[in-house]
């Protein structure tokens, strides 16, 4: 059996920006006026006789579709890769000045700033295009990490809130649900020749919100990740996030007060910040979590089925949402690296559930689910989600500038297209 030899070439570009931009990720205005950590944009592209594919790897709240399209169009003519083996993923952080035009209540757009990536990523791209590939050996890992927890609450009494006496239903706050997916996963690049690892891509599945800070510039945990990773592997390593399927997720809560547990039985509970030091020991679990993961990761070598590229679904948003736009595109990617594997991408922010909706392929042993692809709609709910409500289900509308109801069951809807597509 032949075995298809694996090149890559990477770049890490630092995008953070100069102090006073309006920070993304919350209707209330924020400044961003100190840097807690750098803002990065990373990028590996990897080829193979059988195929060719680009992973971007963006500091931001969403990628939007100018830089989506930018990238799509630059890895074309530079590296001859469609737009289907293309993944731009946000890491979503909620401390990054917003590069989504179309989401102006999510922060205001910084025209100059987003215009200066759109030319440092070409620029990268053009370099990398006249740079030599490294012939590369992948090494995979995974370990169950617990530092995220479901933020989908059922209060099943009434509550006192700003409008008054609300009854019951489900809020924002820690819930003891079991999560689909509480793995991290890890996927080292390691050169063939010199055995330096050139590149990290790692994925977990939880919202960057907890950050006990409202005024800085920061990758959040994702920043304290990369650093770990680059403590062992060097400066020179391109370390790339895939932010799971994360909607409903977020950061666990710290521990409530005796006054604040009463409190609670009168206003309902939610999510109490956690102090600086509290977050560090949080992040670093995350960390440690993504180490071990490397530690123990195992060889995966590809076979002659070695895909780089695989299919894309493309479907109106209104096959599911009715009311919503024309150009309004909902896009799933499903591509591989080595013999088992699928990374399934969205370009929306699924919620957690959807991991299992997605699963069950025979031939997957190792299925990366993705979100915060390319240019995002909103927030991808499930008919179960939809019959209890909730942020997830309505009340993130308004902010992505979306209006009238899903369709009760649309995972029925999207899981037949997957499996046409898929069984081309």
């Amino acid at each position: 059996m032949n075995t298809p030899e694996l090149h890559a070439r990477v770049a890490t570009i630092d995008i953070t920006p100069g102090l006073g931009l309006r920070l993304g990720g919350r209707e209330s205005a924020r400044v961003g006026r100190w840097v807690h950590s750098t803002l990065e944009l990373n990028i590996v592209v990897l080829t193979s006789l059988t195929g060719s594919s680009c992973f971007v790897s963006v500091d931001s709240l969403y990628a939007g579709k100018e830089l989506t399209n930018t990238i799509a169009a630059a890895t074309e003519r530079y590296f001859d890769i469609p737009k289907s083996c293309v993944v731009v993923a946000a890491s979503h952080t909620h401390s990054a000045p917003n590069i989504d035009q179309s989401k102006p209540r999510l922060g205001p757009l910084d025209v100059s700033y987003r215009d200066a990536i759109l030319a440092k990523v070409t620029k990268t791209l053009d370099h990398l295009s006249d740079t030599s590939a490294r012939p590369v050996e992948i090494y995979a890992g995974v370990h169950r990490c617990h530092a995220a927890v479901s933020r989908r609450r059922f209060w099943p009494v009434p509550r006192l809130c700003r409008s008054g006496l609300v009854g019951p239903g489900v809020i924002m706050a820690p819930s003891q649900s079991t999560l689909s997916d509480p793995f991290v996963r890890t996927m080292s690049l390691v050169d063939g020749k010199s055995r330096e690892e050139i590149c990290c891509i790692w994925s977990y599945a939880c919202h960057p919100t907890g950050l006990p800070y409202s005024d800085c510039l920061s990758a959040d945990y994702v920043g304290e990740v990369r650093e770990e990773v680059r403590r062992s592997a060097g400066t020179g390593c391109a370390v790339l996030f895939l932010q799971g399927f994360s909607g409903d997720v977020r950061p666990r809560s710290r521990t409530l007060t005796r006054y604040e547990q009463v409190k609670a039985i009168a206003i309902g509970p939610r999510f109490y910040q956690m102090a600086a030091t509290e977050w560090r020991g949080w992040a670093r679990e995350i960390s440690m979590a993504v180490i071990t993961a490397r530690d123990t990761a195992q060889r995966r070598t590809a076979s002659e089925r070695f895909l780089v590229g695989g299919g894309e679904v493309e479907l109106p948003l209104s096959t599911i949402l009715p009311s919503a736009s024309a150009e309004k595109i909902l896009t799933w990617k499903s591509l591989a690296l080595y013999e088992g594997q699928r990374i399934l991408t969205v370009n929306a922010e699924p919620l957690n559930q959807w991991v299992e909706i997605v699963g069950g392929e025979k031939q997957v042993s190792d299925q990366w689910c993705v979100g915060c692809e390319g240019d995002v709609f909103g927030y991808l709910p499930t008919s179960q989600t939809l019959v209890e409500g909730g942020y997830e289900a309505e009340g993130f509308k308004r902010a992505f500038g979306l209006n009238g109801a899903f369709v009760p069951v649309p995972e029925k809807i999207l899981t037949a297209k997957l499996a046409e597509r898929e069984s081309e």
